[in-house]
């Protein structure tokens, strides 16, 4: 996997193992507003295996993330950015970290909804996105090794959005979510001056 990869996945470590495929994004989709409610149930620390997460809303549709974890028997902290849109009745979070303190990942675009006190998100379908890039409906690379498969979508804000607004275009592995336990709440008071 590209290096760009690696800190995300590593705190993600047991959801994306070898002989996995991924998508990332060099843009977001286009953020929207997210509500009081929403920002209050996204809003605190989150707990996915043994790594936390911290995530706190800077405006209407960014949040700041900062995760631990630990790796090589020292923690590391990562810390990103997510960009929330609302697509008719879906939510997606188009999150990003920064490695080395100074160089932005790429973005990894999730589907997600709050149950409980559980973030669930769910990952794009690879073989879709990899369809989708040959048939250039979007630009991309796809890098293919004999366990994993990268692809890397470079079309812009805008045109992924509205290929994700098309219902039927866009698939997700719902079959193999990720989820979060919420274990800190914070307010939503961050709201820059």
């Amino acid at each position: 996997m590209k290096s760009t990869h690696i800190a995300f996945l590593a705190a993600l470590s047991l959801f994306f193992i070898v002989g996995c495929s991924s998508v990332s994004f060099k843009h977001p989709l286009s953020p929207t507003k997210v509500s009081e409610k929403q920002q209050h149930d996204l809003q605190g620390a989150w707990i996915f295996n043994k790594s936390v997460f911290q995530l706190e809303f800077q405006g209407d549709a960014k949040a700041d993330i900062a995760t631990i974890y630990r790796k090589d028997d020292k923690f590391k902290l990562e810390t990103g950015e997510a960009y929330f849109t609302r697509l008719g009745e879906k939510d997606y979070m188009s999150i990003r970290f920064k490695y080395d303190d100074k160089q932005w990942g790429d973005y990894f675009i999730f589907r997600y909804t709050v149950v409980d006190e559980n973030l669930v998100l769910w990952a794009p379908n690879a073989e879709k996105f990899k369809e989708l890039v040959r048939e250039n409906t979007i630009f991309g690379e796809i890098n293919e090794t004999e366990t994993d498969t990268d692809i890397i979508v470079s079309s812009g804000s805008e045109t992924l959005t509205n290929l994700f607004k098309l219902e039927g275009k866009i698939k997700y592995d719902y079959e193999d979510p990720l989820v979060f336990k919420h274990i800190v709440k914070s307010s939503v008071s961050n709201k820059p001056k």
